[in-house]
């Protein structure tokens, strides 16, 4: 009997250890997600500061456009919007051009790839390959450069070779 009576104790011993490590276990998933969900409160609130400076940073640029006063301080941050708000038109002029110039009938390269494939067609002069234009001949290739000259790893061997 005291052999049993050494096993039930044991048992019982094993049994509150894993209890007792069971309701820890559960305590710290409990705080954990706890401390979670007050981790998502900031975030929210933060998400929600970000919110409002945007629409004061907003609502003081539309003023200053306006020709309101503003402070000294803010109309310095409002002329490099206004600077950045050019550039980015100048940009999108560029990509307009290129885009056209693109789509002017002429056959142009598109891309890198194209380029590594037949690059005997790129401009000695600048290697820009959306601006190389490729010009079919007879039996030789001539390829135009980007300021309308002949551009070719050799030079033309007489006047009717030119292309203007």
């Amino acid at each position: 009997m005291q052999i049993k009576d050494s096993i039930t104790s044991g048992l019982s011993k094993i049994a509150k250890t894993v209890g007792d490590g069971a309701a820890t276990v559960a305590k710290k998933s409990g705080e954990i997600v706890e401390t979670s969900k007050l981790n998502l409160n900031i975030s929210s609130e933060k998400n929600n500061i970000e919110k409002l400076y945007k629409e004061i940073g907003e609502t003081i640029f539309q003023k200053y456009k306006n020709g309101a006063m503003i402070d000294v301080d803010l109309e310095e941050a409002c002329k490099s919007i206004e600077e950045s708000n050019k550039n980015i038109e100048k940009i999108k002029e560029k990509i307009e051009e290129i885009k056209n110039k693109a789509n002017d009938g002429s056959e142009k390269y598109q891309d890198a790839e194209e380029y590594e494939d037949e690059d005997e067609n790129a401009c000695s002069c600048c290697e820009r390959v959306e601006e190389v234009e490729k010009i079919e001949e007879a039996e030789d290739e001539i390829v135009e450069n980007c300021e309308g000259s002949i551009c070719n790893f050799e030079e033309p061997e007489s006047e009717s070779d030119i292309i203007k």
